[in-house]
């Protein structure tokens, strides 16, 4: 069996939504001090957290019964890294020639993308800001493999659930100081300090196929109710305790469960599954890179300040400019990609000709 379009899971789509969502209102927090207590220093690495573990989720959903042979392999990674690499090196040029602009006095400088990391960003070895998560995204991309071929040859979710637990226990000890001994500079890499999260979004999955079906909607509206408690410096101010979202039982807990939840509930479809939202998850990684871009040049030429317009105005550039790189840049460049791969490793061998006498 090859890889194929599976049915859409709206809530999830919803879910990448939400965690576009709070990514953007934690950097407009750190940057005007809007809802501080609530979305302030930290509460935008828990939507990546909610990325990193969606990838893991939805990456065993899209092989699932799928053959782990060569060609299906090398289809994955063409599909992926189609998705992902034709707006991050759109939004690091665009980082970098605009880094040498200036308009009315002020500089177009967003992400510091230069002369001296140009390179290393394009071959995925450095990422500022926001960027750093598309190579670890990406090398999540090359080792997952491994695991699709290990569950087909298992045959077996529980001994995979059981495995994966240990590994992720193992691999959450020993990350820190692996990283430390490695002393490389390499954003590709650092899959040896959040991959862990990856696994999080696997083991929901598995979880969603071992489950009997049941209807968990209690279950995933007290979980959405949790979420925001959960935030760093809201936990650290309400609790007394520094929160470190990468390494913090309570999260690595909520985030399975959560997407767990997510996919067996209807209230979860019915709210997270609704078009706009729906919208939003489609646009969410163009959400993700662009929205950096709207924030700075509101702070540079107009008055950002902590009120909930602001923030409606951020919101509205925001998705307008992810809508323009969606369907300019980001959907136009998969559709090329996938066909182009699909005319040269799909093409069907001419049919020998006979010879007529």
């Amino acid at each position: 069996m090859a890889l194929e379009k599976r049915p859409l899971l709206p809530a999830l789509d919803g879910l990448r939504a939400m965690a576009a969502m709070i990514v953007l209102l934690s950097h407009y927090s750190n940057e005007t001090a809007f809802l501080r207590f609530y979305a302030g220093i930290g509460a935008g690495q828990l939507g990546v957290i909610l990325f990193f573990a969606l990838s893991g989720f939805l990456m065993c959903y899209v092989t699932e019964g799928v053959e782990p042979s060569w060609k299906n392999i090398l289809n994955f990674w063409q599909r992926r890294l189609a998705r992902v690499l034709p707006l991050f090196i759109f939004v690091v040029l665009a980082s970098y020639f605009l880094g040498k602009q200036t308009l009315a006095g002020e500089s177009l400088k967003v992400l510091d993308v230069n002369d001296g990391n140009l390179l290393r960003h394009l071959f995925l070895m450095d990422g500022v800001s926001v960027l750093w998560t598309i190579p670890v995204e990406i090398c999540f991309y090359v080792v997952y493999p491994a695991i699709w071929y290990l569950r087909a040859r298992l045959r077996n979710d529980t001994l995979m659930v059981i495995g994966l637990l240990v590994a992720f226990l193992v691999w959450n000890a020993v990350r820190a100081p692996v990283w430390a001994m490695l002393g490389v500079n390499l954003k590709f890499l650092e899959i040896v300090l959040n991959g862990h999260i990856f696994l999080l979004g696997i083991l929901a999955y598995l979880a969603f196929r071992l489950v009997r079906p049941m209807k968990l909607n209690y279950l995933w509206l007290a979980l959405m109710a949790m979420l925001p408690l959960v935030f760093p410096h809201f936990a650290e101010e309400v609790y007394g305790r520094a929160v470190d979202p990468w390494a913090d039982p309570v999260i690595f807990l909520l985030t399975p469960m959560l997407l767990f939840a997510t996919v067996r509930s209807n209230w979860a479809e019915y709210v997270l599954g609704n078009p706009v939202l729906r919208y939003l998850g489609n646009i969410s990684y163009s959400i993700y890179l662009t929205h950096w871009f709207v924030l700075r040049y509101m702070q540079r030429f107009y008055e950002l300040t902590k009120s909930p317009v602001n923030l409606a105005i951020l919101l509205v550039l925001v998705v307008a400019l992810a809508s323009v790189t969606y369907f300019l840049i980001e959907k136009p460049s998969r559709k090329y990609l996938n066909q182009a791969w699909g005319r040269v490793f799909d093409r069907k061998p001419p049919k020998d000709k006979i010879a007529v006498r």
